[in-house]
């Protein structure tokens, strides 16, 4: 009996999509942050009046940090990304989007967000259909809502 095989794949990818930010989201976060920082302190909620201001001062530098790039790769046994492995056999299906950006979406056995996105290259996509499709099954899968709002907010 013939064994099945995949082929390895490589490709490198950012480790997110970075938007790029008008001053006024950065005014708007530094607003909100302040707004929260004040009220939570008229309340007395110290220790929240600081998680307010720490949460601001982390999505400042988010947006500040460029992703760097993230090897990755698909073989026999896993799909890697950076220094994530994801067992093929963990996978139940996965999904190609073709939009502007391609992207490998992979539902898999976790219980906290087991949809997975990984982007591919637009050249790549085919063959990496190829490959997956001999053990895993393809099925139609949606983003979640809550990653299309933050998307929409520009997260």
């Amino acid at each position: 009996m013939e064994e099945k095989q995949i082929q390895t794949i490589s490709w490198t990818s950012p480790e997110y999509i970075q938007k790029e930010k008008s001053i006024d989201w950065f005014w708007t976060i530094g607003l909100v942050s302040l707004m929260g920082f004040c009220i939570a302190i008229y309340f007395g909620n110290y220790l929240f009046a600081v998680l307010i201001l720490v949460s601001g001062g982390i999505f400042f530098l988010l947006q500040i940090h460029t992703p760097r790039d993230v090897e990755c790769e698909i073989n026999n046994e896993v799909i890697k990304i950076g220094n994530i492995n994801y067992q093929i056999k963990s996978i139940k299906y996965f999904d190609i989007k073709n939009n502007e950006i391609p992207t490998l979406l992979i539902y898999t056995s976790d219980r906290f967000m087991p949809i997975k996105s990984i982007q591919i290259q637009k050249e790549s996509s085919k063959e990496i259909e190829k490959e997956l499709i001999k053990f895993v099954e393809k099925k139609e899968i949606q983003e979640s809502h809550a990653v299309k709002f933050m998307e929409t907010l520009g997260f």
